[in-house]
């Protein structure tokens, strides 16, 4: 049985989780038809975005880091750099292949600032778990709760437009997206979607 809650005090105390699959950083256009057959391959991915951090009031900086996971890949597509790629914004418009995320409205109203496009089949569990009976929302609460570790959030405010991203960024990225395809997964697998 899944508990509704959890608290900061529990989730500090609880294994932490990482992506310990392979990771694939994406800049420009390498392998990409490969890349591209590979997530259309699948039913879903877990998904999610890092942009540079602000620090002033009403300054926006575009996303710079697309991130899909695979059960034992990641997909790492450095858009700030080379833009994003049109295979990138049909995947992402195309309904046959569910992306898994969190707190995706956000993620979507920067996408379709730098591209016009329509997402489909987007599915936002911080909009599903409530809908579950769930009170707790967020990559950290939701990991705790369904996956019984805790996510760190140490590179979140780290900048994602560096021309070298750490091996402490890319674990992250990619294990803020896994995630995502986890708890999804878990939810199908108790039974409750």
């Amino acid at each position: 049985m899944i508990r509704n809650s959890i608290t900061k005090d529990e989730i500090k105390f609880l294994p932490l989780l990482k992506f310990n699959g392979k990771i694939i950083l994406i800049n420009g256009d390498n392998n990409l038809d490969e890349v591209m057959n590979e997530l259309y391959k699948a039913k879903m991915v877990g998904f999610d975005t890092e942009t540079k951090p602000t620090f002033k009031k009403g300054q926006i900086n575009p996303i710079a880091l697309l991130q899909f996971s695979l059960n034992g890949k990641a997909f790492l597509f450095r858009v700030h750099h080379s833009g994003i790629p049109e295979e990138i914004v049909d995947f992402l418009a195309d309904p046959q292949v569910a992306k898994i995320g969190v707190a995706l409205d956000d993620d979507f109203v920067q996408l379709r600032r730098q591209v016009d496009f329509e997402p489909q089949n987007i599915i936002d569990l911080n909009k599903l778990a409530p809908e579950l009976g769930i009170e707790n929302i967020g990559v950290r609460n939701l990991s705790a709760i369904f996956l019984g570790g805790r996510v760190s959030k140490n590179q979140q405010t780290s900048n994602w437009e560096n021309p070298e991203l750490t091996k402490s960024q890319l674990i992250y990225a990619a294990t803020d997206a896994w995630v995502c395809l986890k708890i999804y997964q878990k939810m199908i697998s108790l039974n409750l979607i």
